[in-house]
């Protein structure tokens, strides 16, 4: 009788260890608060989210812009996939024991000094709602040491685009080009337009490279 006890509180412990093991964590490999000395920046929340199961995991991933007066774009990259800005919720499957790369980006474009931008990042198990993580961000402008204009004007249009994008500068253009995500030059001009209708909806970046200088912005191909 004592040994059948006995091995009764033993699973008990098993279980109640097993229960505070949750199913998936999320590492923050970057979530300080930025502040942003340039306009067009780019913001990265990067994180990695790890699987701590033996089985495939179903998560579901949902931003939020708690308070963006500037109407900044920001979207979810996850797994080596960005999608659009307008898409809020992301579904995905994790493999058993393994981490992948989330990061909440957010396009800075004509900041002034002073303004703050939050956001809010949820991931949850879609098989027990009862786990979930919740992270809030924050984007401050602080443009006390903001680098000297480089340009007097400059506009890219239309973004998102779906066939031919323009870039307009009071510099002289010597290239335009298009790289993915992952660092790949896909596209080259030495014109102030470039043609992007064979590129699959998603999120790129244009480099300018004028005789002075080169600059990124990010662009959606719708």
């Amino acid at each position: 009788m004592n040994k059948i006890f006995f091995t009764f509180i033993i699973s008990l412990a098993f279980l109640k260890v097993n229960a505070q093991t949750p199913s998936f964590d999320w590492t923050a490999l970057d979530d300080t608060i930025k502040t942003i000395p340039v306009m067009d920046s780019i913001v990265a929340f990067d994180t990695d989210l790890k699987n701590n199961t033996n089985r495939a995991l179903d998560i579901v991933i949902i931003k939020q812009s708690v308070s963006n007066p500037k109407n900044w774009a920001n979207y979810i990259c996850a797994a080596s996939t960005c999608y659009p800005p307008n898409q809020d919720t992301v579904r995905l499957s994790i493999d058993p024991n393994t981490n992948i790369n989330v990061k909440y980006d957010v396009d800075v474009v004509a900041p002034t000094n002073g303004d703050v931008a939050t956001f809010k990042v949820t991931v949850l198990n879609n098989q027990n709602s009862n786990e979930v993580i919740t992270k809030i961000f924050r984007v401050n402008i602080n443009q006390t040491n903001r680098q000297p204009n480089l340009h007097t004007s400059f506009s890219i249009y239309p973004n998102p685009v779906s066939d031919f994008l323009t870039v307009k500068i009071d510099k002289v253009i010597f290239s335009i080009e298009i790289f993915n995500l992952n660092g790949q030059l896909l596209k080259t001009t030495n014109q102030n337009f470039i043609n992007v209708q064979d590129l699959t909806s998603g999120i790129y970046l244009l480099k300018v490279n004028t005789e002075t200088y080169s600059e990124y912005h990010r662009i959606v191909k719708e």
